[in-house]
């Protein structure tokens, strides 16, 4: 909601509402001057819950859910659909959900996005913005990194397969920071761009991050996630919490900040801002920032995880936003996804 309003002021100052909470959200429905809302799926589902017949369930809205194929086919888009009576529903996504991307659900009637949101009105595909200048191509480089022939294997199975030490070992994680040091010049054009780095998961992200420590570089590197709040501490040298507070203890050095996890909020904007101004080097995720989010100044995605479908085009995209002439593509450096995951 932060990036959306940062469009609509862009557009006209003052055109949109935003909010941080429900409260605000609940006096914004009762106000009749307020025309366009910007808001989350989590604080509209709170509102329902909290005002089981509210006046506003009455009015004739327009419910616009963006990046709709997600967070879309659980409780709260039901509770949401129900109370409303009397309103028009779009959905907008870059990547719908079909039945054969659903993945594992529970439910069958309800898995995809036209369950969700009725017969598509309109595509323009991904084909189309590229042929249109609208979005940059792709290039992709493939990089093996275990002995093993995963090319032709789905990565539902794989996953299943513990090869997890493989891709944990420290001599790989080494070889790949190396690696990405020794690129990362090259696919940022001498470091005009910025580049994000998709891990498959939280130990991977901080073994990598304390990795790049280790090395001699005047690279920015900065790693951001979320976290359980009930992690169990057993076999574990340092919770989450704890390696999310250390990397923003860093991070606040480098840029002279002053945030903590408890101001997550406050540092997932100032990593946005940063991000878009080419003033972080390469941003260390797990999911977050590999959807939706849009920045000019990346160019480059480094990715040490299994995507496809809908995840993989959403992950990619993130470097193919157009700028100007010296930023001709957007580049893709795989370290596990495959080129027959790229090409289905």
């Amino acid at each position: 909601d932060y990036q959306t309003m940062k469009e609509y002021d862009r557009f006209q100052k003052g055109a949109a509402n935003g909010n941080r909470s429900t409260k605000v959200l609940q006096k914004q429905l009762e106000d009749t001057t307020s025309k366009i809302i910007v808001t989350t799926i989590q604080k509209l589902s709170e509102f329902v819950k909290r005002n089981k017949n509210h006046p506003v369930y009455q009015k004739h809205l327009v419910l616009i859910f963006d990046e709709c194929h997600r967070s879309q086919f659980g409780d709260m888009h039901k509770m949401i659909v129900q109370n409303f009576k009397n309103y028009h529903l779009f959905g907008f996504t870059g990547t719908p959900i079909f039945a054969k991307n659903a993945g594992r659900t529970t439910n069958p009637d309800f898995c995809t996005t036209e369950q969700a949101f009725g017969e598509k009105l309109h595509t323009y595909t991904i084909v189309d913005a590229i042929n249109d200048g609208n979005v940059l191509g792709f290039s992709v480089d493939y990089y093996k990194t275990i002995d093993a022939n995963l090319d032709n294997i789905d990565y539902v199975e794989v996953e299943g397969i513990n090869t997890e030490e493989a891709y944990m070992a420290d001599e790989r994680i080494n070889n790949i920071t190396e690696g990405i040091l020794t690129m990362h010049p090259l696919k940022t054009n001498d470091m005009t761009y910025t580049a994000i780095f998709a891990t498959a998961s939280i130990p991977q992200l901080v073994k990598y991050y304390d990795c790049f420590k280790t090395k001699k570089t005047d690279l920015k590197i900065a790693a951001i996630f979320t976290y359980g709040p009930n992690e169990d501490y057993e076999g574990k040298d340092e919770l989450s919490c704890q390696s999310l507070e250390r990397i923003i203890n860093d991070y606040n050095k480098m840029f002279d900040t002053n945030y903590s996890v408890n101001t997550f909020d406050g540092y997932f904007k100032d990593v946005s801002k940063r991000v878009k101004n080419a003033e972080i080097d390469i941003l260390i995720v797990v999911n977050m920032f590999l959807t939706g989010f849009d920045s000019k100044k990346l160019n480059t995605l480094y990715v040490d995880k299994a995507l496809k479908y809908h995840d993989l085009i959403q992950a990619f995209s993130r470097t193919n936003r157009v700028e100007k002439a010296t930023k001709t593509q957007g580049n893709i450096v795989s370290f596990r996804t495959t080129k027959k995951a790229v090409d289905n």
